[in-house]
């Protein structure tokens, strides 16, 4: 009769092991469970880089109706100059804008000068990337500022003198 029992077990085990209702692990207790497996981890292709741009004050980069940096210029370029090369971009580019006062000519070429300024220093800094120079002159106004004389216009066309920089 034992010898029954046994075999009585065993096909009963062996229907409700090829049925699904457990698994050999569930049959022994004392077995350990089996590792996890981590899942794989996906392919993904490196995402690019995204563009940074830093809009500057032309005031803040220069002195008044100059193409020569300010020592507040220089720091400000070199904290720039940093975050390129350590963002790895590999282009750059460097327009240069002033208000609308003076003649069209006068302004573009300090504007020209300006982006060239800012070029030269980066790449003084050891900033790799393919940088343009351009100079827009009176172009592309923020602040119209109508209405307004003397000092306080030129005070409020302040944010219309400006570099702007974008690093890729």
């Amino acid at each position: 009769m034992i010898k029954n029992v046994i075999k009585l077990t065993t096909v009963s085990a062996a229907t409700l092991l090829l049925a699904g209702c457990f698994t050999a692990q569930s049959i022994n207790r004392d077995a350990p469970a089996p590792a996890a497996q981590p899942a794989p981890a996906p392919a993904v292709d490196p995402a690019p880089a995204k563009a940074k741009e830093y809009v500057l004050s032309g005031d803040f980069l220069f002195d008044f109706d100059k193409s020569n940096l300010s020592s507040q210029g220089k720091t400000t370029l070199n904290r720039i100059a940093s975050d390129i090369k350590a963002n790895g971009a590999k282009k750059v580019s460097i327009v240069g804008y002033t208000d609308r006062l003076g003649s069209a000519a006068y302004n573009l070429n300090l504007s020209k000068e300006r982006a060239n300024t800012a070029k030269a220093y980066l790449q003084g800094q050891g900033v790799k990337a393919a940088i343009s120079a351009t100079g827009r002159g009176k172009a592309n106004q923020v602040k119209a500022c109508n209405g307004v004389t003397g000092q306080a216009l030129k005070d409020c066309l302040k944010p219309n003198r400006r570099v702007v920089i974008r690093a890729e």
